[in-house]
């Protein structure tokens, strides 16, 4: 019976040259000149993030949403990890292959965070999922021994339970889904490639289980289901599609309910004033406009002007 794991080069990935690392080198240009544009320039990328409305259409979003960053911080420590980790991986498994990893594990953890906590942006889940694969090769493949030193290992669990400390204790939003998701995949597909012949088939679809999964829990129903933040983001979006269709009665259906759950969102209120003035409820209309903008005074006044809430005002003309 042939060999049936990916042949793995040992020597390339202990003598790796970084030069030689073209897919890991292409995917932090792409990642570095976007990112730079966006938060030197002002460039609007919105386009590129992954949302509720892109379900369950676009998936290529949740490829383009990791290239995007938050700041100057978020930017240079995915940029530095994912080279420290891309380098070594691109020894073992080559270009192409590492290629297609990139693909997977973006997928899959923007697919997760945005199915179970809402969008987010940045590689962090690629690295975190490129750390799990060294993680697993170092524990179970007696060739991978040492490959990733401990003090990394401390400092990525660390670093993980600190981003949850955040984002609960509102300081900082942190897309921890994303995180845990990349970090379970590429562990699930390091292990599996510790394995041989029919060993390796049975981790291999434990890997091919979890991303059926992520699939699953990524389409509406289920997810919006399963998680409340899920499912009011989803009426949020669904209601904006409705506002492109100028279908107002079924935006004002949404964005009632939406307020319902969340009414401190003033894009919201806007976008739901916007549906009852074209359904000539002129009254709820203004009140909703009223308390979109008293909502938007107190943002700029608690000092969050520029921050996005991850959700659009609905732009539109006067007839």
């Amino acid at each position: 019976m042939g060999r049936l794991t990916p042949r793995l080069d040992f020597d390339a990935a202990w003598d790796a040259n970084p030069m030689d690392a073209r897919a890991t080198i292409t995917l932090l240009v792409v990642a570095t000149i976007l990112s730079v544009q966006r938060l030197a320039l002002g460039a609007d990328y919105d386009f590129l993030m992954a949302t509720g409305r892109d379900l369950p259409g676009a998936w290529w979003k949740f490829l383009t949403t990791c290239l995007l960053h938050v700041n100057w911080l978020h930017l240079a420590f995915n940029l530095y990890w994912t080279y420290k980790f891309g380098v070594l991986l691109e020894g073992l498994f080559g270009t192409f292959l590492l290629g297609l990893i990139y693909v997977g594990l973006g997928l899959v953890s923007s697919a997760a965070q945005i199915a179970l906590d809402g969008p987010g942006i940045g590689l962090s889940g690629i690295g975190y999922g490129c750390f799990g694969i060294l993680w697993a090769l170092g524990r179970w493949h007696p060739k991978c021994r040492g490959m990733l030193d401990r003090r990394i290992v401390e400092l990525f669990t660390i670093w993980f339970f600190i981003c949850i400390g955040l984002s609960w204790l509102n300081i900082l939003p942190v897309a921890n889904v994303a995180h845990g998701a990349g970090f379970v995949v590429g562990a699930l597909f390091g292990w599996s490639l510790a394995g041989e012949g029919s060993r390796m088939v049975k981790r291999g679809s434990s890997v091919f289980g979890f991303a059926l999964l992520v699939t699953v829990l990524l389409y509406p129903p289920v997810h919006g289901a399963i998680n409340s933040s899920a499912r009011t983001t989803y009426l949020f979006d669904r209601g904006y599609d409705a506002l492109i269709r100028e279908d107002w009665e079924a935006a004002r259906e949404d964005y009632e309910a939406f307020v319902e759950h969340e009414s401190g969102w003033p894009e919201a209120w806007g976008n739901l004033s916007i549906a009852y003035s074209r359904l000539g409820r002129h009254g709820e209309a203004g009140r909703a406009w009223q308390r979109s903008q008293e909502l938007e005074l107190a943002r700029k006044r608690a000092g969050q002007d520029g921050e996005s809430s991850g959700f659009q005002l609905f732009e539109h003309g006067e007839d």
